[in-house]
């Protein structure tokens, strides 16, 4: 049995061939199985033209731009595609393909080919667009943003789930003077400490010709907790790299008011105790079939004396984006612990939250 990119080659000794050895023990008996190793062959692609692209195979071994490569067993049949980026177009295969097809190539040696793509003109009511050739620097600056926004950004699925989500995000806007990418980072400060927190992770896009393109910053979960307790004052830091020009650099500051938490504050339960212990306090919506009972406000009161207390329930960062899209009904559950051991007494009840509007953006 082979293992791994092998193949049998025969039997010598008491057997001979490929077929399954036989051995009758009048004697003692040796046989030996010869394996050889299946030869591998390289397979290199590459882009070129003044246009941008993508080349992958099938099966996968390769998916760049615009050089990769890689090696595939002797006898595969490997299957190539071409997919050009906005603004450019896919005119036709060199090396061992021809033509604007797929590229189907035998690997039973090494094999070369490459794809040319090319920039589509832009109409000429358009703005004009820089050559590749020529350093391209910014007329203007990059501006980071002609428009900063706050909202609910559709965010798509992760490897290995079913559903998109959505999320706090902060929209950004950004004009690009001629070919070349965009990258954008937001970061924030805790009052009295040096290193700066980031916001969301980097953005980054390539521009395929002048004009504006959007950039979505997925505010993380310690950021949207953040913001449940003060407004945050975030830096954006973008870069404009044209084609064979010298990057250029823009840092603007603007600020994210706090998010509203007058709902989630104005529910609040009236507890007396006898005593010194914990109260806790959560909010969950009711199961369903599309999902479990999930929590969307938490809270815990340490008393140290007998007394009436009122109770708030805090937003968790996935009540207070949920909150931003619709009304709840809300289980609020209350529970008293006494301190010592003692028996704990819960109450339930149900509210309702209003809806909430995003929290704004400043600066």
């Amino acid at each position: 049995t082979t293992t791994g990119p092998s193949t049998f080659s025969g039997w010598t000794g008491a057997c001979t061939g490929t077929g399954t050895c036989t051995v009758t023990m009048t004697q003692a008996r040796s046989v030996t199985v010869t394996f050889a190793a299946v030869p591998t062959w390289l397979l290199a692609s590459a882009a070129s033209g003044t246009g941008c692209g993508t080349i992958t195979s099938l099966p996968w071994g390769i998916s760049c731009s615009p050089i990769c490569s890689t090696l595939f067993d002797d006898g595969t049949t490997v299957t190539l595609m071409a997919a050009p980026a906005a603004g450019s177009s896919f005119t036709g295969w060199t090396g061992i393909c021809t033509g604007t097809s797929t590229c189907t190539v035998s690997m039973t040696q090494a094999r070369s080919v490459t794809a040319a793509f090319t920039i589509v003109p832009v109409d000429p009511v358009s703005p004009a667009t820089t050559p590749a050739t020529t350093p391209v620097e910014p007329a203007v600056d990059p501006a980071p943003a002609n428009t900063i926004t706050f909202g609910v950004a559709s965010i798509s699925p992760s490897v290995g789930t079913r559903n998109s989500k959505t999320t706090a995000a902060l929209i950004t806007v950004v004009t690009a003077p001629g070919l070349g990418t965009v990258r954008q980072t937001v970061s924030w400060r805790v009052p009295g400490r040096k290193r700066a927190i980031s916001a969301c992770r980097a953005a980054s896009t390539t521009v395929a010709a002048p004009g504006s393109i959007q950039l979505t910053c997925a505010l993380n979960s310690k950021t949207q907790r953040a913001l449940q307790r003060r407004s945050l004052k975030v830096t954006l830091r973008t870069t404009f790299t044209p084609v064979g020009g010298t990057p250029t650099k823009l840092t603007r500051t603007t600020t994210i008011e706090r998010a509203p938490r007058t709902a989630a504050e104005a529910v609040q339960t009236s507890v007396e105790t006898k005593g010194p212990g914990t109260i806790t306090q959560t909010g969950t919506l009711a199961a369903s079939r599309a999902r479990a009972a999930t929590r969307v406000c938490t809270s815990v009161l340490r008393i140290t004396k007998a007394g009436t207390y009122d109770v708030g329930c805090s937003l968790t960062p996935y009540g207070a984006e949920l909150l931003q899209r619709q009304d709840l009904r809300v289980t609020l559950t209350t529970t008293y612990t006494p301190k010592g051991g003692g028996k704990p007494v819960t109450i339930s009840r149900v509210v309702y939250l209003p809806r909430t509007v995003a929290p704004g953006v400043t600066g």
